[in-house]
């Protein structure tokens, strides 16, 4: 179901690369301590009727599995909360949740 209904993308940062982020990258070299990073934007092209899955396979690292739904009856064109405080400064309130500026991710867009 996602699959026909979304596009993606993915950012990398490897310990290979000094940790700058790779449009589409792979890391290849993550040793014991070292820490790769990802960044996934999944953008719906249509409503989905039902609740979606993801599973992103990690080569050596194993799967994450991520359920995808779609707020498409939302008639909210204003923020309804203001202040920088509400997203952490870095998106604002939507709908009754953080719409994260382009970089930001999470509940309160304070994920880099």
């Amino acid at each position: 179901v996602v699959s026909t209904q979304s596009t993606g993308s993915h950012v990398a940062r490897c310990p290979e690369n000094g940790n700058e982020p790779v449009e589409g990258g792979v890391c290849s070299q993550v040793g014991i301590e070292d820490q790769a990073r990802f960044t996934f934007t999944i953008t719906a092209e249509q409503c989905l009727e039902e609740q979606g899955n993801l599973m992103i396979e990690f080569a050596g690292f194993g799967q994450l599995s991520v359920d995808l739904s779609t707020l498409c009856d939302c008639s909210c064109d204003s923020t309804g909360q203001d202040g920088p405080e509400v997203c952490g400064g870095n998106g604002e309130v939507r709908c009754g949740a953080c719409s994260c500026d382009q970089g930001w991710s999470g509940e309160v867009c304070a994920c880099p």
